[in-house]
């Protein structure tokens, strides 16, 4: 079990992701762990539609939906502000969070990363891809 260093902004950008990944706007995916959000989003490759299908979507330039909503869907996050959280990962989530950046970046020293440089690479083709999916994370506001 590890306790890494997450900044506000991945914290909540995962917690976004892994609602387009629940596929239902019903059970907010703020009531789930940390480790369960990043479970949704960063999964075994047999399972894992960002590295397999998201190459080929963009290249089709065709209209994709999430099969679980109707149309464009958005959920609002908060901007970072500095914030860092201490959540809970076991082991076995960091080696797939790990394995998931080697296959799309496979020449970045990946035990090298920090946790929060992981997570960062993971989200980030996450987003695109749901973005294709008509999915969109959007920034709440400065106050």
């Amino acid at each position: 079990m590890v306790v890494p260093h997450v900044s506000h902004e991945h914290w909540e950008r995962a917690r976004g992701l892994a609602q387009f990944s629940m596929g239902t706007l019903r059970v907010d995916a703020s009531k789930l762990s940390f480790q369960e959000q990043l479970a949704s989003v960063a999964r075994p490759e047999s399972q894992d539609p960002y590295w397999k299908d998201i190459d080929e979507m963009e290249k089709s330039r065709k209209s994709y939906t999430h099969p679980e909503f109707d149309g464009e869907v958005t959920v609002e996050i908060e901007p970072g502000d500095g914030r860092t959280h201490r959540p809970e990962v076991d082991d076995e989530l960091l080696e797939q969070l790990r394995e998931s950046v080697r296959r799309e970046h496979p020449s970045v020293p990946v035990e090298s990363l920090s946790f929060d440089d992981l997570l960062e690479l993971l989200l980030e083709r996450a987003e695109r891809y749901y973005e294709l999916m008509g999915c969109e994370l959007e920034r709440a506001e400065d106050s």
